[in-house]
């Protein structure tokens, strides 16, 4: 007998079967049929940039962190994260299709609600395999595409306290009534 053997003999050495149960069988036909359902599947829309695309819009890029089109004050206090963050969003545990669809969702419905700031959770992207593009990687080149570019103003990396390197204020344009 090995150590191990030895080990689990102690360990359930003193186990003792319940006594005064009577053993239920249950026939096949009795028990309830139980249908496995599957997740459903996602649709990936066609236009998905999933790796960097051209912009065919009039607006210059949005780059991290930029300073165009903004005035000096509202820039500092976005970046310093004094602006009042409207929505949330938190795209952790998302594929890349999932979290591009809630992205574009998800600027969509706060520029139509006339939010100014709002702020996404990417992650950081170090839980990913190598290789393989990140939600924090893409995001970036999916506010440069053309249905989500013409809502947005500006981003920036977010505050330590409201998540810091994975996460990102988004400005968004004043809605025109």
């Amino acid at each position: 007998m090995t150590d191990d053997d030895t080990h689990w003999v102690e360990l359930v050495g003193g186990v003792k079967p319940l006594k005064d149960k009577p053993k239920v069988q249950v026939e096949a036909s009795d028990a309830p049929r139980i249908k496995r359902q599957r997740p459903p599947k996602v649709k990936v829309n066609e236009r998905l940039p999933l790796r960097e695309t051209p912009l065919h819009n009039k607006s210059p890029e949005l780059l991290c962190g930029g300073h165009e089109g903004i005035d000096r004050n509202l820039r500092k206090k976005m970046d310093e994260g004094q602006l009042p963050i409207e929505a949330r969003l938190d795209l952790h545990s998302l594929s890349i299709e999932q979290a591009y669809t809630q992205v574009c969702a998800f600027i969509h419905s706060s520029y139509a609600r006339g939010f100014r700031l709002v702020l996404i959770v990417t992650g950081k992207g170090k839980g990913s395999i190598v290789g393989h593009q990140t939600i924090h990687q893409m995001f970036s080149i999916w506010l440069n595409a053309n249905e989500m570019r013409n809502k947005i103003v500006r981003f920036c990396p977010a505050n330590p306290k409201d998540g810091g390197e994975g996460a990102f204020y988004v400005l968004l344009r004043r809605k025109r009534s």
